[in-house]
């Protein structure tokens, strides 16, 4: 398991044990987590959408981290409140997501890696795969406002968050961005 040295805390849900379970989301790979507070008082400080310390060393409010979370189930407001997250960790981690859209090749012979992302069909794959060779893509907005200029119909920041919201709950056999 890839080591996360933060986690967004999602929300708690109970277990199959009976018992609370803290969901955390991780800061870099997106890893699902369980969380285990050092306290009660801890646990009614936290609130939905901060960010927690889980790294070696001392931690503030968070004991152990128990291990990943199960695919995660997130409906309605949940749902927004998640893809929420996951847009701030997508612009916290820019870099990445920008390499991947300059870099990504071939996932098999007849599948591209940028056709696992929801909205890139092969219309959306030639124009990127295009944009890309004329000049490097310089950040999410640089892509979002080139598709904008052409019109075509592409939303990066929203289209990785769909991915990943995908890979969190268990929707997708390949997963490409949650570790």
């Amino acid at each position: 398991m890839c080591k996360e040295e933060y986690v967004y805390y999602l929300s708690k849900k109970i277990g199959h044990n009976g018992n609370d379970n803290y969901i955390g989301i991780g800061s870099s790979n997106f890893t699902p987590l369980e969380l285990n507070f050092k306290s009660e008082t801890d646990i009614k400080k936290v609130i939905p959408g901060d960010k927690l310390y889980v790294g070696e060393g001392s931690r503030e409010v968070v004991k152990s981290i128990i291990g990943r979370a199960e695919p995660l189930d997130f409906e309605g407001n949940d749902h927004k409140f998640l893809q929420e997250i996951i847009n701030k960790i997508i612009s916290e981690n820019e870099t990445r997501f920008v390499d991947f859209f300059n870099n990504s090749e071939a996932y098999s012979m007849k599948r591209h890696s940028l056709s696992l992302i929801p909205g890139v069909g092969p219309k959306v794959l030639a124009f990127i795969l295009k944009e890309r060779k004329i000049k490097q893509i310089n950040s999410i907005n640089d892509l979002k406002e080139r598709c904008e200029q052409n019109n075509v119909p592409f939303i990066p920041l929203s289209n990785l968050s769909k991915r990943i919201v995908l890979e969190l709950c268990g929707k997708t056999k390949e997963r490409i961005f949650v570790k």
